[in-house]
């Protein structure tokens, strides 16, 4: 056999290999059993934690490497910034306007819709013979009370704007006495619509700056001289007027047929006031809808369904005086425009509420 294997060139390979391969065994086997017996340590299956000190310590050595220098800006730098962040707050400014544009287009055809159901009504102007006494003697009450609320000194009282006031209540009431046998209610109207003006141009200084009547009270002045007018001219138009009309919104017609030209030159103070006028205009609109609806269901006179809901304007945001600050300056310091980036984030907060409050007519809400 073994002369068999001498003369075959392949078992004497195959003899070979395997003797280098017992060979190499035998040395991985050695080298093996001579590391375990040097370092046991090795081949142990238990893992050594670190301690909760050496925890801290590495945690401790990730942060201060994470933690970066303060960058310090150069002039350039935050004049650069300031005006990118003015640009990118100014185009949110234009797009929410320009949606609440689009809503209170919605709301004014769903007002004249509402409201052209009661132009023939034959109540709607007897109804204000009831309404007007008791509008006289709210709209006293209530300028009276903010009047003294807001300037704090009874002198206020002798001052020719509330003299103006006193007076034309004067020709108010002594008209209501003579309601029955004076068929001429002119004198009244022209009353009632100075009181309005002068109301509405009222205004006084106070430890919180300028201030003036609400909202809601130059609303009772302003719908006391409609009614009456409307009354004394037998005007349907004027006593179907509700809380906005035509008039109320702050641009006009060539203004809203191109709004991207007429936007376009508006700074942010501009834009941010009226983004809010927008946001009254279209709550405005809303709340004579609502009262249509509410006439309807209880079979009642428009004008009496506007005193019956009670509908409170959207309480807009004064920003100008802030917003008008910005106008032509720039930020020298970090804080300076990280002040001014929070001005302007508010600006566009708020026009983002006037929108989000004016919730699509017709679109579901979306």
């Amino acid at each position: 056999m073994k002369a068999t294997i001498n003369n075959d060139p392949i078992a004497r390979r195959q003899l070979r290999g395997r003797r280098i391969a017992r060979g190499v065994s035998l040395a991985a086997l050695a080298i093996f059993g001579l590391t375990a017996w040097i370092k046991p340590e090795l081949f142990s299956n238990e893992l050594d934690m670190p301690t909760a000190e050496e925890r801290e310590k590495a945690r401790q050595e990730r942060k201060n490497q994470s933690q970066k220098r303060p960058r310090v800006l150069s002039k350039e730098d935050i004049e650069r910034l300031a005006n990118k962040r003015k640009e990118r707050y100014r185009k949110q400014l234009i797009e929410s306007i320009t949606k609440l544009e689009e809503r209170v287009t919605v709301a004014e055809q769903m007002e004249a819709e509402a409201t052209e159901l009661f132009r023939n009504d034959p109540n709607t102007l007897p109804s204000l013979k009831t309404l007007i006494p008791d509008q006289i003697k709210g709209a006293k009450g209530s300028l009276m009370e903010e009047y003294r609320v807001g300037n704090q000194d009874m002198n206020a009282f002798i001052t020719p704007d509330w003299q103006q006031v006193d007076r034309c209540f004067g020709v108010l009431f002594n008209g209501m006495s003579q309601w029955e046998t004076t068929p001429n209610l002119q004198p009244m109207a022209d009353a009632a619509e100075k009181l309005h003006s002068t109301v509405k141009g009222m205004s006084w200084k106070t430890d919180k700056g300028d201030d003036g009547f609400t909202v809601a009270t130059k609303r009772q002045a302003r719908t006391l001289a409609g009614n009456t007018m409307a009354l004394a001219t037998n005007n349907v138009d004027l006593a179907l007027r509700g809380n906005a009309s035509a008039e109320d919104h702050p641009l006009t017609q060539p203004q809203r047929a191109d709004l991207a030209a007429t936007l376009s030159p508006m700074n942010i103070a501009q834009l941010h006031e009226l983004s809010q006028k927008l946001g009254a205009h279209y709550s405005d609109l809303m709340g004579d809808v609502q009262a249509a609806k509410l006439a309807e269901v209880a079979n009642i006179t428009f004008p009496e369904a506007i005193e019956k809901i009670a509908h409170e304007s959207y309480v807009q945001d004064d920003l100008s005086k802030e917003l008008n600050g910005i106008e032509g300056q720039m930020p020298l310091t970090d804080e300076q425009l990280e002040a001014l980036s929070a001005l302007l984030q508010e600006a566009a907060a708020s026009a983002a509420r006037a929108l989000t409050s004016s919730t699509p007519a017709k679109e579901g809400g979306t």
